[in-house]
């Protein structure tokens, strides 16, 4: 474990304008989604869901992660709950989900991979600072939901980060350095698979969530996951600052029904949401 102090440099970046682009816009209930981009400080631009609930606020935000094989419409449906509820959502596309020119792939070599996990935890930076510039979103009141590979990115956040208050993380792991699919692990030679753990370990989640107080952790894990351990997942949990709570589920790594309700009612305490419009 290195000190925090010797990371943080490691997430700066300089507040370019956002240049938001909008590029469409559609209606869901009484939400209005922006399909927007906006300039990215390290590469590119930064494709994203800005959903927009009816009336003036002030409303409440929140930032979703997807999983590692998903994209920013992964969490629509609930995104658009949220809305309803009284949230301002942005949903961000992982450097590998954005459209050319600006998508940017995993090649499994250490200066490359690095950069691009580097530049996603400052692109959701960045999904706050513009949810915190929008006049009708209370700078008080910000939360996060990310799951599997969302849920490591939140872990990083919440430590590097002051500004959410309420991070839900639903079947995350503690380590990005550990998880190399077997099929790239056995292409490397010991020295080269060291090099690439070392070079990662840097943003391995676990180096970061028990810096998160005073925001509150909600970890959701699963009995049954058939992609992250029991120990893993406790091992997670363990590591996080308070508060804190978790919940066990009976239930595969796609969680369950429960779990979707109760993340939206725990939210809606912590931001101030209204949880009857949830029901």
């Amino acid at each position: 474990m290195q000190p925090l102090a010797n990371l943080l440099p490691l997430f700066d970046y300089a507040a370019f304008p956002f240049d938001v682009q909008e590029h469409s816009v559609a209606t869901r209930d009484i939400v209005t989604v922006y399909d927007i981009s906006y300039t990215s400080p390290k590469n590119g631009r930064v494709t994203a869901y800005l959903l927009v609930p009816l009336g003036a606020g002030p409303f409440a935000g929140v930032l979703f992660a997807h999983p590692a094989d998903g994209d920013r419409s992964y969490f629509l449906s609930e995104a658009v709950s949220l809305a309803r509820a009284g949230a301002i959502a942005i949903l961000v596309d992982s450097p590998w989900a954005r459209p050319d020119p600006w998508r940017r792939d995993l090649d499994y070599s250490p200066e490359n991979d690095l950069a691009i996990y580097v530049q996603e935890i400052v692109d959701l930076r960045r999904a706050v600072d513009l949810l915190a510039a929008q006049e009708n979103v209370d700078p008080a009141r910000l939360g996060f939901i990310g799951y599997s590979y969302g849920a490591h990115l939140g872990g990083v956040l919440s430590g590097i980060d002051g500004r959410l208050r309420a991070y839900v993380l639903m079947a995350g792991v503690p380590t990005r350095s550990e998880r190399i699919p077997r099929r790239i692990a056995t292409t490397f030679s010991s020295g080269e698979l060291a090099a690439y753990r070392q070079a990662l370990r840097s943003v391995d989640a676990i180096q970061y969530v028990g810096h998160a107080a005073p925001a509150a952790l909600f970890f959701q894990c699963a009995r049954q996951d058939e992609v992250i351990a029991e120990a893993t997942s406790q091992r997670y949990y363990e590591a996080a600052s308070q508060p804190k709570q978790v919940v066990w589920y009976e239930a595969g790594h796609m969680l369950n029904e429960q779990a979707y309700i109760d993340r939206a009612q725990w939210l809606a305490e912590q931001l101030g949401l209204d949880s009857e419009a949830l029901k």
